[in-house]
This record gives C-alpha cells, sequence and structure tokens, in this order.
C-alpha cells in the first residue's frame, strides 16, 4: 500500500517536471539543475555554494551562465501550475480558496541592485531599501500550514503590490473563468486598486481584513428637494473601533452594508471572532460578494 501511494506521487512529479522542462526555451537542463541544488539546499550563503550540490551536475560557471541566459515562457509555466490538480485543496460551498500577499526582502547595502524600493514593515522601524514580492497561492486543507503556489511576482519601482496582484488575481481566473472563486488578503489590499478587480467578474468574490482605524459610510439619505445646499454624499458614519469594544457575542456579526470612499464600493462589513482571539476581540473583514 505505502509503496503505491509513493510510486504514485513519484509519477505525478516527474509528469510535472516533463511539463514544467518544456516550458523552458533556453537552459532546461541546466536550469533543472539549479533549482534541484536549490530545493536540496539546507543553507545557501552566495552562488558558488549551490554548484558544490550533489544534484549540480555542471562546473560552478553554469551557475551564473542560468542566471543569465535561462529563458522561461512564463505564461506557460503559469498556465501549468494553474491546471495542475493539487491533492487536498481547499473548497468552501464551491469556492476555490486562495490566498494573496506580499513580502519583502530588504537589500540595504545593495545599491546597484535593480528596481529598489522602500520597505516599511511597521510604524516602529525605519525604512529599508530593497525589493518586494507578491505572491498568489491555493489553500490547501484547513489542519494543514503548506499552500500551493501559483504565482509570484517582483513589484517594480513604478508600480504597487495592490495592481501587480490585481494583475494575478485576472490571470488565475482567466485559466478557468467559470470556476468559483474566493482570494483572501490582509489589510493593505483594502483599496479601490486591488478591489476593483472583483466588482464586474461574477465567479470572483474577495475577502479582506480592514484596519481598525477605517470608518465607513451608511448609504445617503434621500434628497430634499426643498433644503438648499448640496446633497449629501454619505450615511451616517459607522467606525469599525467602536464596533469592534461593542461586540461581546460567541457568534460572527454581519453589519450592514456600508461605504468608504478609498474602497470605492459598497461592501459588506463582518466581524469575526477568530478561535485563538479572547471572546470580544473581533477583526473586521469586508467582502463584496454581494456585488454578485
Amino acid at each position: 500500500m505505502l509503496e503505491r501511494a509513493l510510486q504514485k506521487v513519484e509519477t505525478a512529479a516527474q509528469q510535472f517536471r516533463d511539463q514544467l522542462y518544456a516550458c523552458f526555451q533556453k537552459r532546461a537542463a541546466a536550469s533543472f539543475n539549479l533549482m534541484d541544488a536549490l530545493a536540496s539546499a539546507v543553507q545557501v550563503e552566495s552562488p558558488i555554494e549551490l554548484s558544490q550540490s550533489p544534484v549540480f551536475e555542471r562546473e560552478y560557471p553554469s551557475v551564473y551562465d542560468v542566471l543569465g541566459h535561462s529563458k522561461l515562457d512564463h505564461e506557460a509555466q503559469r498556465e501549468l501550475v494553474c491546471k495542475w490538480s493539487v491533492a487536498d485543496a481547499q473548497t468552501i460551498s464551491g469556492y476555490e480558496v486562495y490566498a494573496a500577499d506580499s513580502t519583502g526582502n530588504p537589500h540595504p547595502e545593495a545599491e546597484c541592485l535593480p528596481a529598489r524600493i522602500l520597505l516599511k514593515t511597521d510604524k516602529n522601524t525605519p525604512a529599508l531599501a530593497g525589493q518586494e514580492y507578491v505572491a498568489i497561492v491555493r489553500m490547501l486543507h484547513e489542519k494543514r500550514s503548506w499552500v500551493a503556489p501559483l504565482d509570484m511576482q517582483r513589484v517594480s519601482s513604478d508600480s504597487t503590490a495592490s495592481a501587480v496582484t490585481a494583475q494575478q488575481v485576472l490571470q488565475v481566473h482567466q485559466h478557468s473563468p467559470q470556476t468559483l472563486k474566493v482570494i483572501t488578503a490582509d489589510s493593505r489590499y483594502a483599496n479601490k486598486i486591488f478591489l476593483a478587480v472583483f466588482v464586474s467578474i461574477l465567479t470572483l468574490c474577495v475577502l479582506v481584513r480592514l484596519r481598525s482605524n477605517m470608518a465607513l459610510y451608511g448609504p445617503p439619505p434621500k434628497p430634499n428637494p426643498h433644503k438648499p445646499g448640496r446633497h449629501r454624499k454619505h450615511g451616517d458614519k459607522f467606525k469599525l473601533k467602536s464596533a469592534l469594544r461593542r461586540t461581546h457575542s460567541d457568534r460572527d456579526e454581519t453589519i450592514q452594508i456600508l461605504w468608504h470612499p478609498a474602497l470605492q464600493a459598497s461592501t459588506l462589513v463582518i466581524l469575526v471572532r477568530p478561535a485563538y482571539r479572547p471572546l470580544g476581540r473581533y477583526l473586521p473583514y469586508v467582502s463584496l460578494a454581494l456585488h454578485h
């Protein structure tokens, strides 16, 4: 039984490697040697160290040859990863679950590194020069910490993480436009650049965490034709921080449809109490599922 399962996994892995090999237009064999060396290394401190790996079947100049002259068909590679079936992929109520996030790679001393931007993790730490990467992954079973990466891109100096991630979401959607999907993201993606992708696509939903200091607005009242002056653009103000303090129940609580100018969309705010938080400590999330 165990041998049969291992053989099945080995066969699937080899099939994936063969199809990924076909996505390389130049230096395919050397690129695979370098990827195998990276995957099997515990810690790598220099490119030359990769050439000493037992799975790297070339001399050390080939490391730089691969980095400088290999060519990968990114669209073919992305299509392969998106269509490849993943075991234990998470699906909730018919929706495939994905997650989007970004990570910084500080390089304050590498002044010649191209496309460096300023990276800042929080308000108490200084900004460091480096590069930022955004990734979109397929979530696996809820009891596992592994994910299935679909795409990772570097954020250029003339773009933003939200804009690049929005393009990644569109690319994932285009590979299976009829499949229901929900994208989860952190509070930095609660902006109109990212959320605008979900407004017109019926098979895409988004669940984004909101900052606790954000204020939302209800629908504006009907204009009074007998009252002079400009009509109100927004309704009553709703402060998430106040709602978090008022909420003391064991269940998730859904708030009415509200509006925020920065989101440029009507939103459904949901207060969720995670299992690892004390009773009464809720996290605000925004969902655009109601647009559908």
